[in-house]
């Protein structure tokens, strides 16, 4: 199993996990960078370079199988990541019955910059 992942590498597999980077620059990464194999693995590098980018069930299930690996290499307490740059993410607390939590208060807790 590999080993040392770097973070850069890490957060730029979960962009392509998330879908927030498009299947085809992993695809030339896949043929550019020369240490990849070594971070992925052999099975999971040869799946990463079998598949067929041309086809969306391929490029389906590649993701699929990213998130496995990323996940059990993250090591980071923040979930942030996961999450992709346009994501719906429940907050405050549920309420029996409901299926979003409801947040008992609207208030800004803060504003950054000049007030207006």
């Amino acid at each position: 199993m590999p080993k040392g992942i770097p973070s850069t590498f890490l957060r730029a597999l979960w962009q392509i996990v998330r879908g927030d980077t498009d299947p085809k620059d992993f695809e030339q990464l896949l043929y550019t960078d020369t240490h990849l194999e070594s971070v992925l693995g052999d099975s999971l590098h040869r799946t990463a370079i079998e598949t067929d980018f041309g086809n969306r069930e391929s490029v389906f299930q590649l993701p699929m199988r990213l998130r496995t690996f990323a996940s059990a290499h993250d090591r980071s307490k923040c979930q942030c990541l996961r999450y992709a740059d346009v994501a719906v993410i429940g907050m405050g607390v549920p309420r029996q019955g409901q299926d979003w939590p409801f947040i008992f208060s609207f208030k800004e807790p803060g504003r950054l910059g000049p007030r207006t």
